[in-house]
């Protein structure tokens, strides 16, 4: 029988925890280096307001993590290497970046009503928010394409194939598939930032459900590893 071994990337615990407190961590940073500096508010009003648009992912991991199963999970030796670090590493830099993005672009919505207009007055324009999303996005895409190919050749050692369509594999693609369709309709079609915010929203949703919602339903979301 192969022999398993306990470890702890296998409970949600670590990945619906490092999300939220790491941009909490930014959040106070943002507020603390603005009043110790005494920076031009405008400097960093968007950087505040980015992370506070992105309050209800925050407060959706932070609920599951009270329901969340802290006990470790059992992974075969295939998942001890150093491509497991890298891999999850990109991951998470791409889905915060998508966060983030989706976050700047959710301004242009949120002063469509008075309230916000009047709040989010000192902001840059759509058009400047819009394009800062765009950065954002286009830097995830990048990511997202190095933690899809750091997975690849993790699975070509580990099991012998680069790519099977297995449910996790699947998904991913169509994450980076919708991404890529998202930065193609700001680049080319020159879709308005209301657009691209809702794009970039979709996007953000389908990884979401990738990242934490595949790996929970399936039991084995990739082949051959358990």
């Amino acid at each position: 029988m192969e022999k398993t071994r306990t470890f702890h990337f296998a409970s949600p615990i670590p990945p619906l925890a490092l999300l939220p407190v790491g941009i909490v961590a930014v959040f106070l940073a943002v507020r603390f280096y603005r009043h110790e500096r005494a920076l031009v508010p405008g400097r960093t009003g968007a950087v505040l307001a980015v992370l506070r648009a992105s309050l209800p992912v925050i407060l959706l991991l932070a609920a599951w993590l009270l329901v969340a199963d802290p006990a470790p999970g059992h992974f075969p030796p295939t998942y001890f290497t150093a491509l497991l670090y890298v891999h999850t590493l990109l991951g998470k830099i791409y889905l915060g970046l998508l966060l983030a993005a989706v976050g700047v672009s959710g301004l242009v919505w949120l002063r469509r009503s008075p309230r916000g207009a009047r709040r989010l007055a000192g902001l840059p324009s759509d058009e400047a928010l819009d394009e800062l999303a765009y950065r954002f996005a286009a830097f995830a895409f990048v990511f997202d394409s190095l933690m899809l190919i750091a997975g690849a050749v993790w699975a070509q050692d580990a099991w012998g194939r680069y790519w099977a369509w297995d449910p996790l594999e699947t998904w991913a693609f169509l994450s980076w598939l919708a991404l890529a369709a998202t930065l193609h309709a700001r680049a080319s079609l020159r879709v308005s930032p209301r657009v691209h915010a809702l794009l970039l929203a979709g996007a953000f949703a389908l990884a979401f459900l990738t990242f934490f919602g595949v790996p929970f339903v399936s039991t084995s979301p990739h082949k051959g590893a358990v």
